[in-house]
């Protein structure tokens, strides 16, 4: 009977030999996982650019194009009309979510972020959407990897390192770069990773990259050095520390406008008036059409001329400055053009964006410093390090940056630049902006602390989940013998006094009426508004975690009441906050460290009873 079921149910029978091989499951499932981000990848870089070279083939390289106005706001209302009609549900865009979401007790991606990104993202970048791919490519590799693992009904500290799998293997077949696949996984989304979980990773990465290799073939840029002279050294000094100024500048930009688009209701509107801005920013700047990587192999060609090229500067003359001052107003407006695009209702990242942002800094800044006849600076290695150095600023992640530029172009003789351009420019953003791009919107939310874990694992925490709502409330009329009343089917030794209309008046502890109590003489004489006190202090319901802690701290209390607006709604306790910060630290180790322990010490954390309500 048992043969005929295993015959018969063949996704139970795929499950059952997974489970028999153990912990080495994951090496497998990271082989899946990495084939199938890499394909969706592939596939999509492929139609993207199919997708360009139609459009941009009725565009006239010598003078202005009109249609340049209308190509995004084609892309980006697909883009909204696919999310309102067909998905009929929010679509939560870049890595922020994702972060949030891998950082916390429970990785849960819908199954339809396995397509919905890309086919929201196609049209946004296609018809020129000043945004990258590398924020939907990741988004959907994290999907698939947590989707396989939800179907085999995995841990949850195994669906998290999958869902990072499917994420690195998206990076790693879009860039052909399998080591930056895997360094961005545990610098961006893992922020604390164990030693054997680079093991499903690396496999995942390099599947995806060959997967990549195999169907995509072609290296993204073309880097041709002889290295670099210790005489350039001050001047890597000055762009790294440029770099990070400007990362800083994108940071705050970007989060600006996020709120900005955030606050507009109505979703048409936004959507036209967006995308038409960025259409005539376009019209203005052609460069910043897409993803901007044909200005970046422009720039690495040395074929500065051509940046001005269908521009309405084109007739200006070509004057020495003119390409240099063009490339500093695009590298200013660039993010605004990003920002908008995605607010507007188009789907994108920043990554691409700061690579090409990066590599117009590094141009701009060698031809300045030749026209100023400081030096002569070899343009190709400052494009180079600067495209890394403006990405390590923006997603405060160097190490990702230095291992990406160094893969993508072949500039591995530029490691010592690389790093110290990276390093500085991380240093300096970070000066100017503790949380990176991604994790600046999370911050203002209150739920991520770059530099307090404590309060990172207290800002994941519901007031509400905690909430002790079985206190016997009394008016302040309450005689002392219906109190004495009260108290004997009590389990507690709080009694918070309220209104008519629920509003907290005080509270009475048992200790204070303990006097009274036998006392029957003054059982119809003393009321509750006689002998009750103040509380130390109240909790209001929208309080955030780390500030109700402080108010612990301060008063010393083990009991505060919880009002909404002054009305009374409940007590918490510290006891129960920090049993459920102790409860979500275990869990959250249990992500970190999934082949460290075993089966059935995961299934005892994981089935330890939770609160009501959990973020």
């Amino acid at each position: 009977m048992q043969l005929a079921h295993f015959i018969s149910n063949p996704n139970d029978r795929v499950a059952r030999c997974i489970r028999w091989f153990g912990r080495h499951r994951l090496i497998l499932l990271s082989i899946l996982v990495g084939f199938l981000a890499g394909m969706l990848a592939v596939l999509l870089k492929i139609f993207i650019h199919f997708l360009q070279d139609w459009l941009k083939g009725g565009l006239d390289p010598s003078g202005p194009n009109w249609r340049l106005i209308v190509l995004p706001v084609v892309g980006v209302l697909i883009s909204v009309l696919f999310v309102r009609f067909v998905l009929r549900r929010p679509l939560a865009k870049g890595l922020s979510s994702l972060i949030y979401a891998m950082s916390g007790e429970k990785t849960s991606i819908p199954r339809s972020h396995t397509y919905a990104h890309l086919l929201t993202s196609a049209p946004t970048v296609a018809f020129g959407g000043s945004v990258g791919l590398e924020a939907p490519i990741v988004l959907t590799g994290a999907a698939v990897g947590d989707n396989v693992a939800q179907s085999l009904r995995l841990s949850n500290q195994e669906r998290t390192l999958l869902a990072a799998c499917g994420s690195a293997a998206g990076i790693a077949a879009i860039f052909n770069s399998p080591v930056a696949g895997v360094v961005l996984a545990f610098e961006v989304l893992l922020t604390e990773v164990t030693a054997p979980a680079f093991v499903p990773l690396l496999i995942a990465a390099a599947t995806g990259a060959v997967v990549s290799r195999v169907t995509y073939s072609g290296q993204l840029f073309f880097l041709i050095t002889q290295g670099w002279v210790m005489r350039a050294l001050p001047y890597y000094v000055v762009l790294g520390l440029g770099c990070g100024l400007l990362s800083a500048y994108i940071i705050r930009v970007s989060f600006f406008m996020e709120r900005l688009f955030t606050r507009w209701k109505s979703t048409y509107i936004k959507a036209l008036v967006g995308s038409l801005a960025v259409g005539i920013l376009l019209f203005l700047m052609p460069p910043l059409y897409g993803e901007g990587y044909d200005t970046v192999a422009v720039l690495f060609a040395g074929q500065s001329s051509q940046l001005l090229d269908g521009t309405v500067f084109q007739d200006l003359g070509q004057t020495l400055w003119l390409p240099v001052l063009f490339s500093v107003a695009i590298i200013l407006v660039k993010v605004v053009a990003t920002a908008v695009t995605v607010g507007a209702g188009g789907n994108g990242g920043i990554f691409a964006p700061s690579l090409f942002t990066g590599a117009l800094v590094g141009f701009a800044f060698t031809q300045t410093v030749g026209l100023l006849g400081l030096a002569e600076l070899n343009q190709s290695n400052f494009v180079a390090v600067a495209m890394a150095g403006v990405l390590a600023g923006v997603i405060h992640a160097p190490l990702t940056a230095i291992f990406l530029i160094a893969e993508v172009t072949g500039g591995y003789v530029l490691f010592i630049p690389l790093m110290i351009v990276a390093a500085l420019s991380y240093v300096v953003s970070r000066i100017f902006e503790p949380y990176s791009v991604y994790t600046k919107i999370l911050a203002s939310q209150g739920m991520w602390s770059q530099h307090n874990h404590d309060r990172t694992v207290l800002a994941r925490m519901d007031l509400d989940a905690l909430l002790e709502t079985d206190f016997a409330t009394v008016t302040p009329q309450t005689t002392l013998g219906e109190l004495a009343e009260i108290i004997a089917q009590s389990t507690r030794n709080i009694f918070p006094v309220v209104n008519p209309n629920g509003k907290l008046l005080g509270v009475i502890y048992l200790d204070d009426i303990r006097p009274y109590m036998f006392r029957t003489d003054l059982y119809q004489v003393l009321v509750a508004d006689d002998v009750m006190n103040r509380p130390p202090a109240v909790i209001e319901r929208d309080l955030e975690m780390a500030r109700v802690m402080r108010l612990f701290e301060k008063h010393r209390a083990w009991n505060l009441p919880v009002t909404d607006k002054g009305r009374y709604v409940g007590f918490v306790s510290q006891s129960r906050i920090l049993s459920t910060y102790r409860r979500t630290l275990m869990l959250q180790e249990s992500t970190r460290q999934p082949d460290e322990m075993s089966e059935m010490a995961a299934a005892e954390v994981l089935s330890e009873p939770e609160p009501p309500r959990d973020v």
